[in-house]
């Protein structure tokens, strides 16, 4: 099962690195329109279980950190792609007072479209392909453990946000995230990773030949 998601997020990303490339290439002599550009972010991110499950779920502080590429298309809209680190997970609250936390790390190949509302305000959505880099529980007594084995290799996660542009190329925003598919790999209880938060983006000064 982990190998055939590996298959498929690779085919999806491929597929969308493709698209993307022939749309940074194409125009050629408006390459100034190409933007590459920092986004980090904090927020909190929780899990979406399943409605038989019998355990609540808590926040826990999340973060992300990308390096991307973005390209108009048109004088309003744009698409960009990158790379970006990311956490995510939750806390597990159990009737017996047992809620162990449970944070894991990502590595996502996001899509992204974005859509200029207004000289400063923007709103974007896309997906993200994000590949398990590990996945720690820590018990309410403190005793941490690894927990990968007991997730999926992958997910694939929908982000949407708005975005305020600030002067010197600096922009200011809110995003959440949704999971599309269950993460979950060791029993029947069915999981989405989700979240929400604040992020900044700074675009690369680029000089223009």
């Amino acid at each position: 099962m982990k190998s055939h998601f590996l298959i498929s997020a690779k085919s999806v990303f491929c597929k969308a690195l493709v698209v993307l490339s022939g749309l940074l290439m194409s125009n050629p002599g408006q390459a100034q329109q190409v933007t590459p550009f920092v986004k980090g972010g904090l927020g909190f991110s929780d899990w979406k279980l399943s409605e038989d499950s019998d355990p609540n779920t808590g926040l826990l502080p999340a973060f992300h950190l990308g390096v991307f590429v973005e390209k108009s298309v048109h004088p309003s809209i744009s698409i960009s792609s990158g790379i970006q680190f990311s956490s995510m997970g939750a806390q597990v609250k159990f009737s017996d007072s047992n809620s162990p936390k449970f944070s894991m790390t990502y590595i996502s190949f996001p899509v992204y479209g974005t859509l200029q509302l207004t000289e400063n305000l923007s709103m974007y959505a896309g997906l993200k392909v994000g590949l398990l880099l590990g996945a720690k529980e820590k018990e309410s007594d403190g005793y941490k453990h690894d927990v990968k084995e007991s997730f999926k290799n992958g997910d694939f996660t929908l982000e949407g946000g708005f975005s305020y542009q600030l002067p010197a190329g600096v922009e200011i925003g809110i995003y959440f995230t949704h999971g599309l598919i269950n993460i979950y790999d060791a029993g029947d209880t069915k999981i989405r990773n989700c979240g929400i938060g604040i992020n900044a983006r700074y675009n690369i000064p680029v000089s223009k030949s």
